[in-house]
């Protein structure tokens, strides 16, 4: 599965919709009147040693299945998970609002014991997420990054990120992608989009123009993908934009000042800490005195068009970018109505 080099539907199987919503109908749970489900009343443990998945998605196939939704609350502690928490496709005439609210995002960690595409699939828009590490990497194995996108989310509309943390994803922190209307969404009180993606080094490419081949790295199994930047050679003009991964090759931005064969050393950094896919409805959001740091690609990458406003916070040690609006060719329309204030 490629996040980001080509469309991505990540839509849920018949088998799996239909597990889930047997999850959600399994457990008998009554909610307080504030409509708050605790994680922890349908047998999550947080203790870092038991495999919480089941009991995290009982939880939300539960609340998404009820009408008018609720809050899930995470008590502190430390989510380990075997596979990705999936939150059904929402019938929008249900009016289904959940939310996800931790302690903070030092002391409610989500993470995945085994290798996984992505942690956490997020659909729905409204509500918020609020006080929840997302973690790429498995605190209880040596950090071993697992997960290759801590969250993939759409048709998110009106969704409120805060004090919410993605880090030590493989590839992305947060991949928003372009499927479905994600408009108007607000990152704010010190989001964090840390450590995530990664550095290949390699002599084995050679290119001129627009075009690169490898012999021996592996576009699918490296995790190669469209947004990320490679780097040949130093100085001005040596770093390229990844705008399309196709076979054993990319497509890159401008095109290349000299032709090179192999022998030559590249690295390619892939990932960010937030990509926002290009799409229709991918347009204005909101980021405030939030954190981007130590990406191996670029902080923020945005896709969108139009209409997204970054005040405050910190774009730091990053390995090619703190910002990256546009994609090179990807994009035939400019983005447009973009501002940067104090950041």
């Amino acid at each position: 599965m490629a996040f980001g080099s080509k469309k991505s539907k990540y839509g849920l199987q018949a088998s799996t919709a239909k597990k889930i919503k047997k999850l959600g109908e399994e457990v008998t749970f009554s909610e307080r009147p504030d409509r708050t489900f605790n994680v922890k009343a349908f047998g999550a443990k947080g203790n870092g040693q038991a495999d919480d998945w089941r009991a995290l998605q009982q939880a939300i196939a539960f609340a998404y299945n009820k009408q008018g939704g609720g809050t899930l609350f995470f008590p502190p502690g430390l989510y380990r998970i075997s596979e990705p928490l999936e939150v059904p496709e929402v019938d929008s005439e249900k009016q289904t609002i959940v939310s996800w609210v931790g302690y903070s995002d030092q002391t409610t960690i989500i993470a995945p014991s085994k290798p996984m595409d992505y942690l956490v699939r997020m659909r729905g828009g409204d509500g918020g997420i609020k006080g929840i590490r997302f973690m790429g990497s498995d605190p209880g194995n040596g950090y071993v990054r697992n997960a290759k996108v801590c969250m993939v989310a759409s048709d998110i509309r009106n969704k409120v990120f805060s004090n919410t943390s993605f880090s030590w994803g493989i590839v992305h922190g947060l991949q928003i992608l372009e499927e479905g209307n994600n408009n108007l969404c607000i990152f704010d009180q010190s989001c964090k989009f840390e450590q995530n993606g990664k550095v290949l080094t390699g002599t084995d490419a050679r290119g001129s123009g627009n075009e690169i081949t490898f012999s021996s790295l592996n576009m699918e199994r490296d995790n190669v993908q469209a947004g990320g930047f490679i780097k040949i050679g130093t100085g001005t003009g040596s770093v390229y934009h990844i705008d399309e991964v196709s076979g054993s090759g990319i497509k890159v931005s401008p095109g290349l000042k000299n032709t090179f064969r192999t022998g030559t050393e590249y690295k390619l950094h892939i990932g960010s800490g937030l990509q926002i896919d290009r799409g229709s409805d991918n347009n204005v959001y909101g980021i405030y005195d939030c954190h981007f740091v130590g990406n191996a690609g670029a902080g923020l990458v945005q896709r969108g068009l139009y209409g997204h406003n970054v005040q405050g916070g910190n774009f730091d040690s990053n390995g090619i970018a703190g910002i990256h609006i546009g994609s090179g060719t990807l994009n035939t329309t400019p983005s447009y109505s973009n501002t940067i204030h104090h950041a």
